[in-house]
């Protein structure tokens, strides 16, 4: 998914660093359970929810009980993949990346350069099995492909109806297109191909429940096209002001070097932590833009995790300046 306006290649590029980034390759175990003392310390919400999905995204055990066992192990591995992670677990991951990168030149090397390419992603939720997509001539791929691969591998060649290329000149159909997309009225999020439902997606913002079907009128798509997505609220497609917020500390001067998290009362009108990370100047300072609605703000100070050590509120209105001042506690 490409973010608008941008033509680049969306998800047409094999992804698999995710996999890859932080894990040095080590010998598959047997899965094991913790043995360790549990430590006292319970896993937040948040960091049971963050394991949780991780686990599911790449297929491995995820119910309440394990969840537990592995965030209380003093012994789990949670700097390799961010998450508390079994050894074995930690060993398994590393054995689908040694696997795919043995794949990936022979397989990708090949595929890319077929005018029939339809993508390639790694299912992880199957183990981590390399898909590789064609829209045509499936028998000679796969007999091309399965030639040059050693036996067993973890890899499918897979027949979809669109190509990359196909793809793309769909995607192509939406640049510019912000003009139109504000008059049904939506907000263009973002688009691009979909590689794994072989389909474009588009985003949108859009409190009108018949926009999907008004764009897909418009290009004359059908669902076996395109997948349309909607927040629901329009909240894109709130005006702009600027925020600006001043920190001082009790004595009343300004406030360097402190992060400025604005959480707005809309869901997804502002990202509380934008790249990069509005922060305070030497005045005590930090001014952006945001949509025109109120704000819950916190100032923090960058340490792991953030400490909060002030906070406010502000309501932004269209085309002006929202001022805010706020006392560090």
């Amino acid at each position: 998914m490409r973010t608008r306006p941008a033509p680049a290649n969306g998800l047409v590029v094999l992804v698999l660093a995710t996999l890859a980034a932080g894990c040095q390759p080590s010998p598959s175990t047997p899965p094991s359970v913790p043995t360790s003392e549990p430590t006292a310390t319970a896993p937040s919400p948040t960091e049971i929810a963050n394991a949780r999905r991780f686990r599911q995204d790449f297929g491995l055990r995820a119910d309440d009980a394990w969840l537990i066992a592995v965030a209380t192990d003093p012994d789990a591995d949670r700097l390799t993949y961010g998450v508390p992670l079994t050894a074995s677990e930690v060993a398994e991951l590393g054995r689908r990346t040694m696997a795919l990168e043995a794949l990936k030149p022979v397989v990708i090397g090949y595929a890319s350069t077929q005018p029939d390419y339809a993508g390639s992603y790694v299912d992880n939720v199957r183990g981590g099995v390399l898909v590789v997509q064609f829209s045509g001539r499936l028998d000679l791929h796969r007999s091309a492909i399965f030639a040059n691969v050693r036996p067993g591998a973890r890899l499918e060649v897979r027949q979809v109806r669109w190509s990359v290329a196909d793809l793309e000149q769909f995607s192509s159909r939406l640049v510019g297109g912000e003009a139109w997309f504000r008059t049904i009225p939506a907000y263009l999020a973002g688009y691009g191909p979909n590689i794994m439902a072989n389909r474009v997606e588009v985003e949108i913002s859009s409190a009108d429940p018949s926009a999907p079907a008004k764009i897909k009128a418009h290009y004359g798509w059908t669902d076996e096209v395109v997948i349309v997505t909607s927040d629901g609220t329009g909240v894109l497609l709130l005006p702009k002001g600027t925020l600006r917020i001043t920190a001082l500390d009790a004595q009343g001067r300004p406030v360097a070097g402190l992060a400025c998290v604005a959480i707005s009362d809309l869901a997804g009108a502002q990202e509380p932590r934008p790249v990069p990370m509005p922060t305070t100047g030497r005045d005590g300072v930090c001014e952006f833009e945001v949509a025109a609605t109120g704000y819950a703000i916190q100032l923090e100070r960058g340490e792991a995790p953030p400490v909060i050590v002030g906070t406010g509120s502000a309501v932004v209105t269209k085309g002006t300046t929202s001022r805010v001042t706020i006392r560090l506690k």
